[in-house]
């Protein structure tokens, strides 16, 4: 049995069982209907009871009979689906009112002119008294019947969005993204421009990019479409676009288009996408432009730093394998180097790995290690400023004998192969002085490496340091 059958059928039953009992009363006593009496509860009276109670019954009968029979059935066929419970029960309201008059003074002769009268006076009071909530009220039946939204669509009203979680007589309940609930009067949402997301409707977003010049738009769509494939949220249909949407200043504006298939998940998405688009860029030598802003402000005449080359030349100066240099040779070696910074705890040579500079240190400080059989680095020396590392495989190309690693900030000047072979090209009998600094420093590591235990070649005699540098140098 349905819904509407199963609400009809108690109202049925009183209204079949009063009137048999009314017709059993009047067969009765027929002449006892609608007579007059003085004093107690005559047969009239009891009479006019019953029949009351059987058109009470026959009345809510009836008025279940047109909410869903008719109301409900006009419904369907206009808006294909059943007329909203404020409505019923406006409609309900408004037909017992009616049946209550019609009770009064069809059955008991009450007058209704004073009734209506007061009805009036009493409208118009409880008109102005509640002007506002009426006008909810008013509003919420509007709204019934439209059904512009559903609870579980999301709203936008009046400056708030969220998911309609509740609808009445009254107002509006929304859950708003921060899990909080707004309550809006219904007479605002009727009276004021209301955004719908259906909860299978898409929502369409665009998001602005910055783009360089120097890249093809082809390009920039290419990798920002790849970048998005997968985002969770991001509906495939319809598909996201890349569009070309102005020539600015410092870069070029597009417009990426996107279709989220759920409207409370759009700021996660967004930044996840913005995310995607940031490393598929970088992945891509991409650079994002933005607006530089440079404010130089007036700072007085300082006296003129030193020369970066004349720095270096000074620092290889007082280094005393670089002592048969002459000035000018210096100052060429110093040219050709570097300036190098590490921060701390950066290996800045590996035992092992290929050679070919050597390196002063200007500040900070540097820990020696010796690479052992069973894998331990065993610490030897540490370098402090002005002192050289790595100066062997400057000379001879022999691999790092040892690891170097800055301890705290260390500032370094690189000496390089190429530019140290142009100087012994010009004058080979730099060799020998270098060769008999080199052997000299290597004898004077000796004990540190026998305290290591480490394995060494045995001595290196000069004459064999000078071949190997002649050889490296390609000396003849």
């Amino acid at each position: 049995m349905t819904r509407p059958l199963r609400s009809l059928r108690l109202p049925f039953l009183f209204a079949v069982l009063l009137g048999i009992a009314y017709a059993a009363y009047y067969a009765l006593t027929p002449e006892a209907v609608f007579a007059s009496a003085d004093h107690g509860l005559t047969a009239t009276a009891a009479q006019r009871w019953l029949l009351a109670a059987f058109l009470t019954a026959a009345g809510v009968l009836g008025v279940q009979a047109v909410r869903f029979f008719v109301l409900d059935a006009l419904f369907i066929r206009s808006q294909g689906h059943r007329a909203p419970a404020l409505l019923h029960a406006v409609v309900a309201m408004v037909l017992y009112f009616v049946l209550g008059l019609l009770i009064a003074g069809g059955v008991f002769g009450q007058s209704l002119t004073g009734a209506i009268a007061t009805s009036a006076v009493a409208s118009v009071v409880l008109g102005l008294a509640l002007q506002e909530t009426l006008g909810n009220f008013f509003a919420g039946i509007s709204l019934q019947i439209e059904q512009p939204f559903r609870l579980g669509d999301v709203l936008e009203a009046n400056g708030q969005t969220g998911r309609v979680e509740a609808f009445n007589w009254r107002a509006t309940t929304l859950k708003t993204v921060n899990d909080s609930r707004v309550v809006i009067p219904n007479a605002l949402i009727a009276r004021e421009p209301v955004e719908v997301f259906g909860r299978s409707q898409t929502v369409r977003r665009l998001l602005p990019l910055s783009g360089p010049y120097g890249t093809p738009p082809q390009t920039i769509g290419r990798v920002v479409l790849s970048a998005i494939v997968g985002v969770p949220g991001i509906s495939e249909r319809p598909a996201p676009q890349v569009r070309l949407a102005s020539f600015d200043d410092s870069s070029i504006t597009y417009d990426l288009l996107y279709w989220v298939d759920d409207y409370f998940r759009v700021a996660s998405v967004d930044a996840l996408v913005r995310e995607r688009v940031w490393y598929a860029f970088a992945r891509e030598d991409i650079s994002i432009p933005f607006p530089h802003e440079v404010q130089v402000p007036y700072v007085p005449a300082a006296p003129a730093e030193e020369d970066p080359v004349e720095e270096r030349a000074r620092w290889l100066g007082e280094i005393p394998l670089l002592a048969p240099l002459a000035a000018e040779e210096r100052q060429r070696l110093a040219r050709g180097a570097r300036t190098l910074l590490y921060g701390p705890g950066e290996t800045i040579l590996r035992a092992g790995s290929e050679g070919g500079s050597m390196f002063v240190v200007l500040r900070g400080r540097v820990e020696i290690r010796l690479p052992q059989e069973d894998g331990r680095r065993v610490r030897v020396a540490e370098v402090a400023s002005g002192e050289v590392i790595g100066e062997m495989s400057l000379l001879t190309g022999d691999p790092r004998s040892a690891d170097a690693r800055a301890i705290g900030e260390v500032e370094l000047i690189e000496v390089r192969r190429a530019e140290m072979k142009l100087l012994l090209a010009e004058n080979e009998a730099l060799a020998d002085a270098l060769a008999a600094e080199a052997s000299l420093r290597l004898d004077q590591r000796a004990d540190a490496l026998a305290r290591a235990d480490a394995e060494t070649e045995g001595p290196t005699t000069q004459a064999s340091l000078l071949q190997r540098i002649r050889r490296f140098f390609e000396l003849g």
